[in-house]
């Protein structure tokens, strides 16, 4: 008795023993007093986290754990959800936090982020859970368990759950069978959008050209009509055919590949609609401006300049939208085509200071074709102003000169027809020593009066002579004229050298040259 006694003490104090570790862990068990978790913005982790998100997108928070012991403690995160179509996309990293005071880190922050895939379905509250692991790194390693959880809602832009079987998505479809299927309403809800607003874009269409510019004509406003109701129709139709696919309750695989590619052909078409009224309003402006002002810098001459101006502006704003609309992130296109361009930039400096000398050209319009310019003493005839270069002919117009729109800008240009068309031409002669000033003044007026390229009106003065220099062998006298245009100059000077030669002749009046007199001397 006594030893069976003894052993039932001995198991007892065995099975003492063997509880003490786990009356010590009890005891010594991780508390609100040891650490705390902040989710910002929400009350987790005592109550639960409701959040509302659509197809592709994500919600992010911001989570903290601070270290609150004498301890250290190793944080880890896992997370699980009930929806294949929820992912947790982002946790915290795994992290060891030091004792508090201790000047080593103690809190470990990083974010959440949960996200609904792009074919998510229509769902109310589904469970997602956030466990946070704390363990105490002390002689008992004391863990303690964290869950976050977060109720989430999808809001499915594919669901068809309220158009279903519906004229337009909107009227019930009451119609006896078999023409109560889904696809009655579909084709006439396809059918009749397209012809509503095809009548809608032929009434509106030329109303808003006459809103756009006033003095539209009849012919430019139908000209745009027709242009626009040829890509309207097929953007109205995208439309329509994307919401008889929500009519027909279409998978949702469907209805995405569909989507997307309704949406890249929309854009397409949104630009050409753009691009034809933008091209409608620059030329038409353009037009008006040239005819009610003659004298304007402004003219149609500006067109391929907008032109390029605005292909560069809508291919651009179109290639962002498509990429936009697949979910492209641009910062990284953005910052490649920044080294791109830099990289241009430095490489081609000499052909993109041919392109910006051009834009002031053509912005500045110092000259345009048919002008005549002086060039480095050289007289050019402007034919045609480009974007990288001007085009000149000479003065006797057979030869045709390309000159890069950098060096026309760096040069000091004199524009001998801008303005005024009449030009003032001088013609110099020289008279001997001796000879009657006043007679042979007379006689050179007398003879430009005669000349038929000579200008004669109130509004310029007529010939006109001075002495402008007295020279080794005579007296130089300068005839000043006018002549209807800086091309009849020449053909004036030398008519009238050719006269004012002969009427010297006639009135004795010598024209002085140099003699060579040559002595032969002989022993």
């Amino acid at each position: 008795m006594n030893g069976r006694k003894m052993a039932i003490a001995i198991v007892a104090a065995i099975l003492a023993l063997a509880a003490m570790p786990l009356c010590v862990q009890s005891s010594d068990a991780l508390d609100s007093d040891s650490y705390y978790i902040i989710l910002a913005g929400t009350d987790a982790p005592e109550k639960p986290v409701y959040v509302t998100i659509a197809n592709g997108e994500n919600a992010t928070w911001n989570l903290h754990v601070v270290n609150e012991s004498k301890y250290y403690m190793d944080v880890n995160y896992t997370s699980t959800s009930d929806s294949n179509s929820l992912t947790v996309e982002q946790l915290p990293s795994t992290a060891l936090l030091g004792p508090k005071g201790s000047g080593e880190n103690h809190i470990s922050s990083g974010q959440v982020t949960i996200k609904a895939k792009d074919l998510a379905d229509t769902m109310s509250d589904v469970p997602v859970t956030v466990t946070i692991s704390v363990t105490e790194i002390s002689e008992t390693k004391v863990t303690s368990l964290t869950t976050i959880t977060f109720l989430v809602s999808v809001e499915s832009i594919y669901d068809s759950a309220g158009m279903y079987n519906k004229f337009f998505g909107i009227f019930p479809n009451t119609l006896p069978s078999p023409l109560d299927t889904p696809w009655v309403p579909a084709i006439v809800s396809v059918v009749l959008t397209v012809l509503i607003g095809a009548l809608i874009c032929h009434i509106l269409v030329p109303r808003v050209a006459k809103l756009l510019y006033r003095r539209t004509t009849e012919e430019e406003a139908e000209t745009l009509n027709r242009k626009l109701f040829k890509m309207v129709t097929p953007l109205i139709a995208l439309a329509a055919l994307t919401q008889s696919l929500y009519i027909l309750d279409a998978d949702t695989s469907i209805i995405s590949d569909f989507s997307h590619l309704a949406t890249v052909i929309s854009i397409v078409l949104i630009s050409f609609i753009l691009w034809d009224v933008y091209i409608f309003i620059v030329t038409s402006s353009l037009t008006n401006i040239e005819k009610s002002e003659r004298n304007s810098a402004i003219d149609t001459s500006l067109v391929p300049l907008f032109k390029m101006i605005g292909r560069i502006i809508f291919w651009v704003g179109g290639a962002t939208a498509i990429l936009g609309a697949f979910g492209v992130d641009l910062t990284g296109i953005l910052v490649s085509a920044g080294v791109i361009s830099l990289g241009i930039t430095l490489g081609a400096q000499n052909v993109l200071s041919q392109f910006f000398s051009g834009l002031v050209i053509l912005t500045t319009r110092p000259f345009k074709a048919g002008d005549f310019l002086k060039i480095n003493d050289k007289v050019y005839i402007v034919r045609k102003v480009k974007l990288m270069y001007t085009e000149f002919g000479n003065w006797a117009g057979d030869e045709i000169i390309t000159m890069p729109n950098n060096v026309v800008t760096n040069a000091t240009i004199s524009n001998m027809t801008k303005g005024d068309k009449i030009c003032r031409q001088y013609v110099f002669f020289s008279v001997a020593y001796g000879t009657d000033l006043k007679k042979a003044e007379q006689v050179m007026i007398d003879t430009a009066n005669k000349c038929d390229l000579v200008v004669q009106d109130k509004k310029h003065s007529g010939p006109e002579v001075r002495v402008t220099n007295f020279l080794s062998s005579g007296i130089e006298l300068r005839l000043s004229v006018h002549t209807p245009t800086f091309d009849d100059t020449g053909a004036a000077a030398g008519k009238l050298r050719g006269m004012i030669y002969e009427a010297f002749a006639e009135n004795d009046i010598e024209i002085p040259y140099d003699r060579v007199q040559i002595d032969i001397l002989s022993d």
